[in-house]
């Protein structure tokens, strides 16, 4: 494997991604302000003569989630930034990230996801840079973005890293990285700009999510994402299915994206008439909701939404029975989630879309690959080191196969489901004690130990009374060659 000359070198890497800072206070998802700014300070801390950086690896500021709700909003997004970086949750971090960047031999390392996608407009990072740096030329030369959609290489030690969000291979949420430098060019040049054009994932979050998570605020917590959300909110309110609907609409945009990053088109403004004049064609449920989680390459098509049948496209078949033997909404929910007994979305060592995805697309002798936004660790084995997924700092709501054995097994989560604020799902605990929501607060750690590079999965967590950089003991660890 080529090393690029003059690329970044550390002697140690924490990566981290999907924080999702934004949001009113009750809504917000990211909950860990003491176990981040721990973590900053744990990197500060390292001996002088370590070169140690930190790399938030994609969705950092959750522009989404911000009001006026916007699919992109390069006029309006320094506004958001100044409100985050203010709110009582996040200024201690952006405090705290501050002074990390007044410490020689550190660096901050920004990558774009697809929520901040606000930060490839050159005047939205330098407002960025000014909330952290200010004019201190030192910690703007320690203050890095990188926002093209090629990811951040580097290397630890003599190992190469390669670090990509992961929305690159995931057509619900794929950027259009070529539209957004004309974007900020012609806006620049004070030329007329073309619209941008929401992916599908975006459209999702704005037109329908947004909105449903007003009363049902779980809906950015329970993973798998789609397969639990749509069914659990078809059950949950009918009015819904309408909206559900809609999600269905977006398939379209979806498939029409797989089909331009398949061709290495991307960067080619959508047609409209392409999308009318696909050949029409109607989906399974499964093969519905598996293209919404990124395991099939189908969508269903505009023309054919008319023609879903609620309750089929839902899964609910069994439930609905349930329903009509006069089962509780607790009882109709545990059977409408009983599929997910044979989920394998936090088995660290599973092989998902996005792990095949970039195992395909790049080159074997990488030592070292990293990923996010799915928000699901995964720690495999690679021919010559390992690959990571670095999780998320927002809060994840598990639903494991004991909590479905039964209606009362799965009541604490179905109290959960219908809290009304997050910090009200906090409080709730499973059978055993143990809190519903999960803050695992995950780091992926790579460290030169001078002979070998090791690449492992940690979290920041409470131990012998302070925070701090444990290894999550069931993951593999990696070295690299």
């Amino acid at each position: 494997m080529p090393i690029i000359p003059n690329s970044l070198k550390f002697d140690e890497l924490f990566v981290i991604s999907d924080l999702h800072f934004g949001g009113e206070a009750g809504f917000q998802i990211f909950a860990s302000t003491s176990e981040m700014v721990a973590l900053i300070k744990h990197i500060g801390a390292l001996p002088a003569s370590t070169n140690a950086a930190l790399l938030i690896n994609g969705d950092f500021i959750d522009f989404l989630a911000e009001k006026p709700q916007r699919h992109f909003d390069p006029d309006g997004a320094n506004d958001k930034l100044d409100r985050i970086a203010l709110d009582a949750t996040f200024k201690p971090i952006f405090e705290a990230l501050s002074d990390l960047l007044g410490i020689a031999n550190r660096t901050l390392i920004i990558n774009l996801g697809n929520h901040d996608l606000e930060l490839a407009m050159p005047w939205v990072r330098e407002h960025f840079m000014q909330i952290l740096c200010g004019s201190e030329a030192a910690k703007r030369g320690r203050l890095q973005f990188h926002m093209d959609g090629i990811g951040v290489r580097c290397r630890v030690g003599a190992s190469e890293v390669l670090v990509l969000h992961g929305n690159e291979f995931d057509e619900w949420n794929v950027a259009d990285y070529h539209h957004l430098r004309t974007m900020a060019r012609d806006l620049q040049f004070g030329k007329p700009v073309k619209d941008w054009e929401p992916n599908a994932g975006a459209r999702v979050v704005i037109e329908v999510m947004n909105e449903i998570k007003r009363e049902r605020p779980f809906v950015d917590l329970l993973k798998p994402e789609v397969r639990a959300v749509v069914k659990v909110l078809g059950l949950m309110k009918p009015g819904y299915l309408k909206k559900l609907r809609d999600v269905a609409n977006f398939g379209a945009r979806a498939a029409f994206d797989a089909g331009r990053m398949k061709m290495d088109l991307l960067s080619v403004g959508a047609n409209p008439e392409l999308l009318d004049a696909s050949p029409s064609k109607f989906v399974t449920e499964d093969q519905f909701l598996d293209a919404m989680y990124n395991d099939a390459d189908v969508a269903p098509d505009l023309q054919n939404t008319e023609e879903f049948d609620d309750a089929k496209m839902l899964g609910i078949t069994a439930a609905i029975l349930q329903k009509v033997k006069g089962s509780s909404e607790c009882e109709v929910l545990r059977v409408a989630l009983d599929t997910l007994l044979k989920d394998q979305s936090f088995a660290f060592g599973g092989a998902d879309h996005t792990y095949r995805a970039a195992t395909a697309a790049l080159s074997s002798d990488l030592p070292f690959v990293i990923t996010g936004h799915t928000h699901l660790l995964r720690a495999i084995a690679r021919p010559r080191g390992g690959y990571f997924n670095s999780g998320t700092w927002a809060r994840l709501i598990q639903v494991k196969p004991a909590n479905l054995v039964d209606e009362q097994s799965f009541e604490p989560i179905y109290r959960a489901l219908i809290a009304k604020t997050l910090p009200g799902i906090d409080a709730i605990q499973d059978q055993t004690g143990h809190s519903v929501v999960q803050k695992i607060c995950p780091v992926v750690h790579l460290q030169n130990q001078g002979d070998r590079v090791i690449g492992r999965l940690a979290r920041m967590a409470s131990q012998d009374g302070a925070l701090k950089l444990v290894e999550i003991a069931d993951a593999a660890q990696f070295q690299g060659k």
